[in-house]
């Protein structure tokens, strides 16, 4: 005799394994399992015994991460990709006899400074759209970064780096 069986796979628990049983008061033909993906692309196909259970199991997902990672995810779970995040230099110039410039900043995307570097200057203060700000603090496009700085020689350039990151 031939059955119709329709069975909701459901994994459990173990590193994705499934576990499939038809059986009960019914004699039936073997049965054919077929595993697919929400775009009905066929995975693997399980035969089943009449009565019996198929264990199948479902091998884990190797993908790169956005920064070049090999990775494994548990099959079944969902991917999650890292941020890559890169490293930002910006630098600011002061000719000789000048303390203080104004920038606006223009960057696709936020850019988090965290430290600097001075050359024949000290005291940097720097001003976000008209607050002060202290590093580590975040720009954006549009922004408006004001720098103060108190030369060592004024008779010489300076110069303000800002290092930090973006995603």
């Amino acid at each position: 005799m031939s059955c119709d069986i329709r069975a909701r796979i459901v994994p459990i628990e173990t590193r994705g394994q499934i576990n499939a049983s038809f059986g009960g008061d019914v004699s039936c033909d073997n049965g054919t399992v077929n595993i697919v993906n929400t775009a009905d692309t066929l995975l693997f196909s399980k035969t089943v015994p009449s009565g019996g259970v198929a264990e199948q199991v479902i091998p884990d997902t190797d993908y790169t991460d956005s920064d070049g990672t090999a990775k494994t995810q548990l099959a079944g779970l969902a991917i999650v990709c890292e941020p890559q995040v890169k490293d930002q230099s910006d630098s600011y110039p002061f000719p000789a006899g000048t303390d203080q410039i104004v920038a606006t900043i223009i960057a696709p995307t936020d850019i988090t400074y965290t430290a600097n570097v001075l050359t024949n200057c000290s005291s940097p203060i720097y001003t976000k759209n008209a607050a002060v700000v202290m590093l580590p603090f975040a720009v954006s496009d549009g922004d408006t970064l004001q720098v103060n700085i108190t030369q060592t020689d004024s008779g010489q350039a300076s110069l303000v780096q800002l290092n930090g990151t973006y995603v």
